[in-house]
C-alpha cells in the first residue's frame, strides 16, 4: 500500500468520524491551527520586544493571557467541528510554512 493511498484512507476515516453522530473522539484538529497562529503572532514580539511590556501590570498581562487563550480554544472547537479534514490540512501546512518563514525571514539566530 502506497503512502498517498494510506493518507487517503487515514483522512477518509477521520472526516467519518467527524461527522458521526454520537459525538466522535476528539483529535484536537483546532491545536494544528492554534499552535503556528500563536508563535506568528509572537515572533515579532520575541526578536522585537514592546516597551509597554516593561511598564504592563502583571494583572494586565494575566488577563489578556486568558482572553487570548479562551478565544483560541473556542475558535479551534468550532475550527476541529466544521471544518472538513482535507480542508483543515491544507489550512495547516499553509499555517505552519508561516512561523518557519518567518523563523529564516527575521533570522532568529542572530542577536
Amino acid at each position: 500500500m502506497g503512502l498517498f493511498i494510506f493518507l487517503a484512507k487515514q483522512l477518509d476515516r477521520l472526516e467519518r468520524e467527524r461527522t458521526e453522530v454520537p459525538h466522535r473522539k476528539r483529535h484536537y484538529g483546532g491545536m494544528w491551527l492554534g499552535v503556528p497562529v500563536l508563535s506568528a503572532l509572537a515572533f515579532p514580539c520575541i526578536k522585537y520586544p514592546p516597551q509597554a511590556l516593561d511598564t504592563a501590570s502583571p494583572f494586565a498581562l494575566w488577563a489578556g493571557f486568558v482572553l487570548i487563550a479562551t478565544v483560541f480554544g473556542f475558535a479551534g472547537v468550532i475550527y476541529q467541528n466544521r471544518v472538513p479534514i482535507k480542508a483543515q490540512l491544507v489550512i495547516d501546512l499553509i499555517a505552519w510554512s508561516v512561523p518557519i518563514w518567518m523563523i529564516f525571514h527575521f533570522r532568529f539566530w542572530e542577536p
